[in-house]
């Protein structure tokens, strides 16, 4: 897995082998980075359920300022920390071993604010109270995305507070951008929904 473009444009990242991780394809990636576009310039990023870290290293590599990855599996936090010393941001970056539910409540790397939230569970097993939970814990900023990447055939339940503006699919997979309701669009993104 290589780091598409940015200050570590070309970095291959580890992935462990078998089916505890389901990488973010390049395709996808690339999809998804060019939707946010300008977004992503000194931004405060969330990478949940990170695996690998290719969706947070990634925005790092592109101009995010911050970047906390939160990661459950044991083996695959071993993997994450070897990518973020390979690329230099061992020393930069918050990385949380654990539940990404219990996480919310309880752990202090999760009361500021981010601007862009990445979220890419395992498909089968996407908690049905997520979106809500992040927006409950008030973790996403007024002006912040949230992209959520599941399945090309699952209906994300998402509350009353988000506006899902974007929904893409790229064979089986699909990403869905969210924004808090009544915010503005930044015009240099592609974020208006119009296709």
């Amino acid at each position: 897995m290589r780091i598409i473009a940015g200050t570590i444009k070309g970095r291959v990242l580890k992935v462990p082998e078998g089916k505890t991780v389901r990488p973010t394809s390049q395709r996808v990636r690339e999809a998804i980075f060019s939707i946010l576009h300008s977004s992503i310039d000194n931004s405060d990023c969330l990478d949940l359920y990170a695996g690998s870290g290719a969706l947070g290293i990634e925005a790092f590599s592109r101009g995010a300022k911050s970047v906390c990855f939160v990661e459950k599996d044991p083996q695959v936090l071993t993997f994450l920390k070897s990518n973020l010393k390979y690329c230099q941001m061992d020393a930069i970056s918050d990385v949380i071993h654990g539940d990404v539910m219990a996480q919310f409540a309880n752990n202090p790397y999760l009361k500021k604010k981010f601007d862009l939230i990445f979220i890419d569970p395992p498909y089968n097993h996407i908690p049905k109270d997520l979106l809500q939970n992040i927006v409950r814990h008030g973790i996403l900023s007024e002006e912040g995305l949230l992209i959520l990447e599941h399945g090309a055939n699952y209906d994300p339940i998402y509350p009353e507070d988000l506006n899902c503006t974007i929904k893409k699919i790229y064979g089986q997979t699909r990403v869905s951008f969210f924004k808090k309701r009544n915010t503005t669009f930044d015009k240099k993104s592609d974020l208006s929904g119009n296709f």
